[in-house]
């Protein structure tokens, strides 16, 4: 009588589940493009919305100076000028914040998307050389929501991935599907929605 398979272990598994992410063969170069134009396209995005609240804030400090002219020069009374400053600080505070919460621009690109796919294929190498507190950090960076043993099928899944790891997976599935389609369509037609914060891997 054969014994019975040995199961793999819980540190296994996961090494197993990170290497699920690894793109295919020949893949990369084209993943690599596709990544560049959406990046691209958000950092553009990113730069008109930043041209726009600061031209805001200058037509805002324009209007300042006009109440305050108007003011000292008696056209106004004391109740209109604090009424209408405190509704010109309000606005200035509200587009101040909204500027602060604005992702930075990725000025060097091409060299940080270049490194988070080489660590990309290396997932597994990488969180088997760290040590316990790095792999904490991989581990929250990687999968904020965490991960689950599904018992039947003796895996590890996931509900939330980091929004690089679900590009380059949404862009690779849907590469490989549609791969009788010339490339230029594909990236026209991908359908991938940018959200508002990127974190590549580290």
């Amino acid at each position: 009588m054969h014994q019975k398979a040995q199961r793999k272990g819980a540190n296994e598994l996961f090494m197993d589940f990170l290497n699920r992410y690894r793109l295919p063969d020949g893949l990369e170069p084209i993943v690599k493009w596709q990544l560049t134009q959406i990046f691209d396209h958000y950092n553009n995005g990113q730069s008109k919305q930043d041209s726009v609240l600061k031209s805001q804030l200058a037509g805002l400090e324009q209007k300042r100076k006009q109440l305050q002219i108007r003011h000292g020069m008696g056209k106004i009374d004391k109740e209109t000028f604090e009424l209408t400053l405190g509704h010109i600080t309000e606005q200035v505070k509200n587009i101040t914040k909204e500027m602060n919460i604005l992702t930075p621009k990725l000025s060097n690109l091409n060299s940080l998307i270049t490194s988070a796919l080489e660590k990309l294929q290396n997932l597994s190498i990488q969180w088997a050389s760290h040590d316990l507190e790095r792999k904490r950090w991989m581990h929250k960076t990687l999968f904020p929501d965490g991960i689950y043993y599904d018992v039947e099928k003796h895996i590890y899944l996931t509900t939330q991935e980091n929004e690089f790891l679900r590009l380059t997976h949404c862009i690779a599935g849907g590469y490989t599907e549609n791969k009788n389609r010339n490339f230029q369509d594909f990236s026209e037609n991908s359908g991938l929605v940018v959200l508002p914060r990127f974190e590549l891997v580290d």
